[in-house]
């Protein structure tokens, strides 16, 4: 069936992201090192396959309206927001600003960030200051 088809592609997607981000979430020693290295790697996903990310944007489209889809990319997201949260957060002193906030809304501000610039930068490629705005993270550790 159409949906079953989708629903793989979906899960091998999701096992693309989640694989590649944990690696990323890996390298560096301190707080800052391993969100230089998240940052890094959504740069290079959008710089060198801008096509995963639509894929990812594309069936968070379809996500909405359909429950079957709903379910597996809200899991998703919040697998991504705990891997941000418990491989950034968990040992890190956050900013002034930041530190009333709980490290898993923190964790879900970063990942919001993160991918609504991806938005941005696919549908201006042209404009490297949208690329460069994920430097910008690095507020939440001062």
């Amino acid at each position: 069936s159409k949906e079953g088809l989708f629903t793989e592609v979906i899960k091998m997607m999701i096992d693309k992201y989640l694989e590649e981000i944990n690696e990323a979430l890996s390298i560096g020693e301190t707080a800052k090192d391993k969100m230089l290295s998240l940052v890094k790697f959504f740069k290079d996903l959008l710089s060198n396959n801008p096509g995963l990310f639509k894929l990812l944007y594309d069936f968070t489209g379809l996500a909405m309206w359909s429950s079957s889809f709903n379910s597996l990319l809200k899991d998703l997201f919040n697998d991504l927001s705990k891997m941000i949260e418990e491989k950034i957060l968990s040992n890190s002193a956050l900013g002034d600003n930041f530190k009333s906030y709980s490290p898993r809304a923190v964790a879900r501000m970063i990942l919001g960030a993160m991918f609504g610039t991806g938005i941005q930068v696919i549908l201006d490629s042209n404009e490297n200051e949208i690329l460069d705005a994920l430097n910008a993270i690095q507020i939440i550790f001062e």
